[in-house]
């Protein structure tokens, strides 16, 4: 069997972008402190994109900015019985006032739902300069 005829490979644009995309669920938990249960939900490249150049500054990357982002993650994947997001990326700073082992727990959650990988986070903040707070106003 020729390599290209294999079975299961992509051999045209048409083919790889012929079904519009599906969003995954998944329900998380219970918390380890409230014992609640979340169902979160997958990202689609460009929302994963958006929320990731949210930490990023025109002079690099911000770990001021950063600091929101696990709270930003959490919001952007927490939805209701019908897909329906809970938060707004607005209200995600609400979730400051939660149990820093629940918000720990549902990060780690979505960012692997998600496909964040915790080495690529450590290597934007190492191979980065950080930008002053005062540049941040």
């Amino acid at each position: 069997m020729n390599d290209d005829k294999q079975q299961g490979i992509v051999n045209s644009a048409a083919e790889l972008f012929g079904e519009a995309p599906k969003r995954r669920f998944k329900v998380v938990g219970p918390l380890p402190v409230n014992g609640k249960q979340i169902r979160i939900r997958s990202l689609f490249e460009g929302e994963l994109s958006a929320y990731q150049t949210k930490a990023i500054t025109a002079e690099g990357f911000s770990p001021i900015k950063m600091e929101a982002q696990n709270r930003r993650l959490i919001a952007a994947c927490m939805v209701d019985a019908d897909g329906n997001l809970l938060l707004q990326d607005v209200q995600a700073g609400r979730l400051r006032e939660w149990d820093g082992a629940d918000t720990s727990y549902l990060y780690e959650e979505c960012a692997k739902h998600v496909g964040i990988k915790r080495e690529g986070i450590e290597a934007i903040a190492k191979n980065s300069e950080e930008t002053p707070a005062a540049d941040l106003d």
